[in-house]
């Protein structure tokens, strides 16, 4: 659709930017060269025509060979009359001519166009009317039928005044300015040239709104101007077009709140970009925010800025306010050993027990297991452990059996019972499908392993015999015989010292004042395992003596054969309640002894086992303990225990009487 060509003019005005639609609606408002005219919009074109004859009509008087026969001569001539030929004749001042001799004009060119160039020069009827011998509307230039004649007059009757100086012929097409850039079109029809009737309008330059359709609601669509200079868009609400304002403060960014084009709270200087400041020191400054994002990507950078983080080397750091740079990212495993080399031992293990959970992570040990035997029987067997460290976390334990070879049998957890104290962990085991022989057993505490010595294992045999400690009879000595049955009580598994300065005085040697023995138990070379739990009362003892000796024996009984015993316990030094556990093995039976070391836990336990002709003895309380390993008599053996006298050598307190005793609780054949 044509659109009026102020209207175009006013797009193009200086500084207007058109509109792809204006720009569009500015090309389609004239005809392509491509494009053929359509007859319809040549205004009165088909008037015109109208008053001429059509093609057929003019194709049939052509071909009527009788057209014009009173006045013309027919091609065959057969209309003429004798009279004309002589007339002809004389008229060309020629004798009779052979019918096919072509003549030229006295005096002309004797130059003549052949059927072929006069073709070229004529215009086929054919090549510019349609089927129905109409002139095709796109064949009009070429027909020449109208020219443009453009003028300078500005108005009809000026130009009429000075057709002298143009050319133009019937049908052609007048084109007169009227000083503003549009033209007014008029179709000369012929005659006078100074009569305005000669001259239709085309109206081709004069339309109106009306006159085209569509244009007035294409019209009601646009909008106006904005009233103020600024920044706007257009906003389209309800059939509505509207203008509204973008106006946001210098440097910041715009925002759509979802209704308009706000100043956001991103503010530049140009260079950098603020969040909340307008004062950015970083190419991205957020002023009091925090940044949240899936990952961050950082360059190589050794800068030491204050507060910062970068990554160098393959490594992360962390500056302080100073910038001083600390790795918080380690690169290999030297790195990460490194910083837990530089760790005091109390740290690694504050940090190990954290990460266990909270439990312990300290160095584990085991000193005993009891029983240290067990038998390839299918039965559910017992035992308890005892050492440091053995408050196990109950989410991420374990415990192994360990073979000779290093094979890990692991104990199901529900088979284990954890105690929060650390001194003691127990389990049971069927050895039904085991092999015969020693195993170690393995605790893992959740952050690290550890396996128990040579010494503290469990040996598995064939078959074990429980000793029979019912029926069990004592002989029993003290210093004075007829104090024997106030000094000293054996009954059953039982032996208890009652200190008595009747039986003997008090003094701070060590002068065994009593003892017992029981009946044969162990006989010639049998395998054995006895455990025992003395008992030390309170009250006064001998500063340094030893007040109770455990053992066994294979002498008479008397009060000087106690050096047999394998476990004695004596009083400390500053004469307080502690008290010291020892094992005595300057015996007959065993050589050598160890002090364990000062405890307090009373109860202790004493474990005897033999095996081969080898004792073990194991002396242990809360979580110290000590083991012998010695070679000694495999003969029969009887229990054995004695008391010592006590005293208080400090001069100041009066000596008071401490009982002891001891029990023997489990015992063993194998």
């Amino acid at each position: 659709m044509a659109t009026p060509l102020n209207t175009l003019l006013s797009w193009f005005e200086t500084g207007d930017f058109p509109t792809q639609a204006q720009f569009q609606a500015s090309w389609s408002s004239f005809w392509h060269k491509d494009e053929s005219i359509p007859m319809s919009q040549v205004s009165g074109l088909a008037g015109l025509f109208e008053q001429t004859a059509s093609a057929q009509a003019l194709s049939s008087h052509l071909n009527d060979s009788n057209a014009h026969a009173g006045y013309l001569a027919k091609l065959d001539a057969s209309n003429l009359t004798a009279a004309h030929v002589n007339a002809w004749k004389n008229r060309l001042g020629v004798d009779e001519i052979p019918a096919n001799t072509a003549l030229v004009d006295m005096g002309q060119s004797q130059s003549v166009y052949n059927k072929e160039q006069i073709n070229s020069l004529c215009m086929l009827l054919e090549n510019y009317v349609n089927s129905d011998g109409k002139i095709m509307s796109g064949m009009i230039e070429a027909l020449g039928l109208t020219e443009l004649i453009t003028v300078t007059q500005t108005s009809l009757a000026s130009f009429m005044a000075d057709h002298a100086n143009y050319t133009y012929e019937k049908n052609d097409m007048i084109a007169i300015p009227d000083g503003a850039g549009n033209y007014s079109l008029y179709i000369y029809k012929g005659g006078s040239k100074t009569a305005a009737d000669n001259y239709i309008p085309t109206g081709l330059t004069n339309l109106t709104i009306a006159m085209v359709q569509g244009l007035q609601a294409a019209l009601d669509g646009k909008m106006n101007k904005p009233a103020a200079s600024g920044n706007y868009y257009a906003r389209y609400f309800l059939g509505q077009v509207s203008w509204a304002a973008i106006n946001p403060a210098s440097g910041y960014l715009l925002f759509w709140n979802g209704n308009d084009f706000t100043g956001s709270r991103i503010y530049t200087d140009g260079t950098k970009f603020g969040i909340g400041t307008t004062a950015p020191a970083e190419m991205l400054h957020l002023s009091n925010g925090r940044i949240r994002s899936k990952a961050v990507v950082f360059d190589e950078n050794t800068e030491t800025l204050p507060y910062q983080i970068t990554h160098s080397n393959r490594r992360y750091y962390g500056s302080d306010l100073t910038g001083a740079a600390r790795m918080f990212m380690y690169r290999d495993y030297a790195d990460y050993k490194a910083l837990w080399e530089g760790f005091t031992d109390a740290q690694k293990n504050e940090i190990k027990t954290i990460a266990n959970g909270g439990w312990t992570t300290n160095t584990m040990s085991v000193a005993i297991i009891t029983p240290p035997i067990a038998a390839k029987q299918d039965t559910a067997q017992w035992f308890v452990m005892r050492g440091a460290n053995l408050n196990l976390n109950p989410a991420g334990f374990a415990v192994y059996l360990v073979d000779a070879g290093g094979t890990e049998f692991q104990v199901p957890n529900s088979q284990v019972q954890l105690y929060t104290s650390g001194l003691d962990l127990s389990f049971w085991y069927n050895f039904k499908d085991f092999a015969l022989g020693t195993y170690k057993v393995k605790l893992w505490n959740g952050a690290a392993s550890y396996t128990t010595g040579a010494s503290v294992t469990i040996t598995l045999v064939s078959n074990v015999t429980p000793i029979d400690f019912s029926g069990m009879t004592w002989e029993k000595v003290s210093t004075t015989p007829a104090q024997v049955n106030n000094t000293i009580n054996a009954s059953g598994t039982t032996v208890s010292h009652y200190p008595n300065s009747g039986n003997a005085p008090y003094t701070e040697f060590e002068t065994v004042v009593c003892a017992a023995k029981s009946g044969t138990i162990i006989s010639d070379n049998e395998n054995f395992y006895l455990k025992a739990s003395v008992t030390v009362g309170s009250g006064r003892l001998t500063s340094w003596g030893n007040i109770i000796g455990v053992g066994l024996s294979s002498n008479p009984l008397t009060l000087v054969n106690s050096s047999q015993a394998f476990s004695k316990i004596k009083q400390n030094n500053d004469s307080s309640s502690m008290k010291y556990g020892w094992a005595d093995m300057s015996s007959s039976l065993i050589s050598g002894g160890f002090n364990i070391g000062q405890f307090q836990s009373i109860p202790y336990e004493v474990m005897i086992m033999r095996n081969q002709g080898i004792y073990t003895i194991i002396v242990s309380t809360g979580s110290v303990s000590a083991t012998f390993v010695k070679s000694g008599s495999n003969g029969a053996l009887s229990l054995l225990y004695y008391g010592f006298s006590a005293a208080d050598i400090d001069g100041i307190t009066p000596p008071t009487a401490c009982t002891s005793s001891v029990s023997f609780i489990e015992g063993y054949k194998f």
